[in-house]
């Protein structure tokens, strides 16, 4: 069980800060090309944008102390030292709910959102449990261990019963945090009570005769959106350590690398303004800077899964609004064996938790509700 000595705070030493400050301030930027394909001069000067404000007005000490509102524990699980944050409700017996992040994110994603569920009007309040995985910010690196999602799925599983003493749990994910989620259900159907998730477990690509038109479409598209937009994936898969190598060296490198993905991934407003304020972006991105956790991060590329299923637990599944197709619901039902819900947002990118917390907590909470109405 948890105790007052797991308890954890920030605190960057004073000295990382200052490096990462003279880094910055000697940070080299290359000359435009000519030809510049997806990198457009906007993105480009959104990076630029991003860049002064981290050396210049940034306050990581003032986020660092929001941060540390948090209820944070360092919780040790089969040996590994995992950062988490544990924010109880009233409720009794308690509802406990486990969201899992993605790439190239972590906790403070759902910072905002950790207060609002464990005090839902008008039902109960859940537990909230936001583990952060294995090679991302202050947990273990696991260098030797596995780090497929099958394995984090183990560890978070096991973190929510053995050592935080849950008998059964909601969870939610999101990017890898998705199929994590999808494959803890499928692994552990009698503690996994049911699952709510915007990446889903692509299924087995079965026979091209038994695929309906709006499924051969959906996979074009898929293919197509990988042809343009993946590259950083199959890097990552086949060249983390090399590529690790320059992110972990230069900040200013590290900054294009997260930014073009909540550039290209996120709903921008009406208006073209990003969901999220640049300080998020920058707390991001200093939390992989001063844990060094990005050659890490990236392993989850490495160590990805292949699609699975069926899931067998209740499912509800949600398609951000983002340039990555949506499948049509009967390609999710060959993955998800009880979808009880299926919505492609209008609004809310594929950070949805930072984007619009109310939205987010409303969307979780409504379908929990439907779906596990009474405490496990």
């Amino acid at each position: 069980m948890v105790t007052t000595s797991s308890r954890f705070r920030i605190d960057v030493p004073d000295e990382t800060l200052a490096d990462l400050r003279a880094r910055l301030d000697h940070a080299r930027w290359p000359d435009h090309l000519l030809v510049v394909g997806r990198e457009d001069g906007d993105r480009l000067r959104h990076v630029h944008r991003l860049w002064e404000r981290w050396r210049s007005d940034f306050d990581w000490r003032r986020q660092e102390r929001q941060l540390n509102d948090l209820p944070q524990h360092l919780l040790e699980v089969d040996g590994m030292r995992l950062h988490v944050v544990h924010a109880r409700s009233a409720s009794v017996p308690p509802r406990p709910l486990l969201p899992v992040h993605g790439w190239p994110s972590s906790f403070v994603e759902y910072a905002r959102v950790v207060p609002l569920p464990t005090a839902a009007p008008p039902g109960p309040g859940f537990d909230v449990v936001v583990p952060t995985r294995p090679g991302y910010g202050f947990s273990d690196a696991g260098r030797l261990r596995d780090g497929s999602e099958d394995a984090d799925g183990d560890l978070f599983t096991r973190l929510m019963t053995d050592v935080l003493g849950y008998d059964r749990f909601l969870a939610h994910g999101d990017d890898f945090g998705g199929s994590i989620v999808s494959r803890m259900a499928c692994r552990h159907p009698g503690t996994v009570r049911a699952i709510h998730v915007s990446e889903w477990l692509e299924p087995p690509v079965p026979d091209g005769a038994s695929l309906g038109p709006d499924e051969r479409r959906y996979l074009e598209s898929l293919a197509a959106w990988r042809e343009a937009e993946r590259g950083y994936g199959h890097i990552a898969a086949t060249r983390p350590q090399t590529l690790g190598l320059a992110l972990d060296d230069s900040p200013l490198g590290l900054l294009a690398w997260i930014a073009d993905k909540f550039l290209s991934w996120t709903d921008p407003r009406p208006d073209g303004r990003l969901q999220f304020d640049a300080d998020f972006l920058l707390t991001v991105t200093t939390l992989y800077w001063v844990t060094r956790s990005m050659t890490t991060s990236m392993r989850s590329y490495a160590a990805a899964d292949a699609g699975g299923g069926p899931v067998p637990v209740p499912a509800g599944v949600v398609a951000p609004r983002e340039e990555h197709p949506a499948p049509p619901r009967s390609w999710l039902e060959r993955s998800y064996a009880d979808l009880r819900s299926y919505r492609i947002r209008t609004r809310g990118g594929h950070f949805l938790a930072a984007e619009d917390p109310g939205a987010f907590v409303a969307e979780l909470t409504g379908f929990f509700a439907q779906v596990a109405p009474r405490d496990p």
